[in-house]
């Protein structure tokens, strides 16, 4: 007889697991930001590096945005994946405004557990006078 399992859980070998314990893909949809007053000259030519840090693969570069040119408020709408060992890690973002004659400024270094926004259409996370709005997908591999 099959072992009854909760809500959420699955049953392997008559053991009940919780789908979150079990491996998966992370999906990071960077929606857009407000870097307002950032580059003293123009406004901000921001680009994205997205690294995600979990059990399964360590600390791992996954990719960065397109650069948008000359705009406080860019509209990103990329979406970044990753495998992981479960829900418990972070995506690492750094966001940069580009320079043509010095190194890229780096506006902020920003984490986000996989877990923190997992219910919500669109979260939204501050960091100084900025911030950025983003969804997270986990998707669980049985």
């Amino acid at each position: 007889m099959d072992t009854p399992c909760k809500l959420n859980s699955y049953c392997l070998s008559n053991i009940c697991t919780h789908l979150d314990d079990f491996p998966g893909k992370a999906q990071l949809y960077i929606k857009n930001g407000y870097f307002y007053g950032l580059d003293r000259w123009t406004q901000t030519d921001t680009y994205i590096k997205v690294y995600s840090v979990s059990k399964l693969s360590g600390f791992k570069y996954i990719g960065r945005t397109r650069t948008i040119h000359d705009d406080d408020r860019p509209d990103f709408d990329e979406t970044f994946t990753t495998e992981i060992s479960s829900k418990e890690g972070s995506f690492i973002l750094e966001i940069f405004d580009l320079d043509y004659n010095s190194p890229d400024d780096l506006i902020s270094r920003v984490e986000i557990n996989f877990k923190d926004c997992l219910k919500l259409d669109v979260c939204t996370k501050n960091f100084g006078s900025s911030r950025l709005r983003y969804n997270i997908i986990w998707t669980p591999q049985i």
